[in-house]
């Protein structure tokens, strides 16, 4: 008659490690040295192979994140875009024909600001949170107006190189000898 024998599982329970030693053997992951981001440290070379080759060269964070009350929400506009669509917003009651002048109040259709970007054929009034200065240029050369809280100027561009070497010509070289250079400090002693 045989003995009954019991399951080696039945054997080990109470057991922490079941007969495999320390708990982070027998997880079939191999010694590795933790999960995550773990073993990046001062000597963690081994992880860097595998970073690299997914694109990513410096761990951990950069920068900011800039709050969204600073953040300024522009939405701009180009004259040749109000241009095509003055029509449409006379129709639709956004902007008012009276006696080949239109007038358009830009906060209403949402848009904050205007470039200059286009032509201006027709005679416009236009109030804006803000007008570049190319645009109110545009505008009243047509014979209209523009209001804006703020003009922002355009700065001109720094000049080019070529455009710096033609105003600024080189120094003549100075032309000395060098048997001059000796009999100078003679003179000096």
């Amino acid at each position: 008659m045989s003995a009954e024998r019991r399951k080696k599982v039945r054997k080990l329970r109470g057991s922490r490690t079941h007969g495999w030693g320390h708990p982070k053997k027998h997880r079939g992951k191999g010694s590795r040295g933790g999960v995550g981001n773990s073993g990046k440290g001062k000597r963690g070379q081994h992880k860097m192979s595998l970073l690299n080759s997914l694109g990513i060269k410096n761990i951990g964070a950069h920068g900011f994140k800039r709050p969204q009350e600073v953040i300024a929400n522009v939405v701009t506009i180009n004259l040749r875009d109000v241009e095509a669509r003055l029509d449409k917003w006379v129709k639709k009651g956004l902007a008012t024909d009276e006696k080949g002048i239109i007038t358009v109040d830009m906060d209403k259709i949402g848009v904050t600001k205007v470039l200059g970007a286009g032509r201006v054929l027709r005679k416009l009034n236009i109030k804006a949170d803000r007008i570049s200065a190319s645009a109110k240029e545009k505008i009243e050369k047509a014979g209209g107006k523009a209001e804006a809280m703020i003009v922002e100027i355009e700065e001109e561009a720094a000049p080019k190189a070529d455009e710096k070497k033609k105003d600024n010509p080189k120094p003549e070289a100075k032309s000395a000898s060098k048997g001059a250079k000796p009999a100078a400090k003679a003179e000096k002693k």
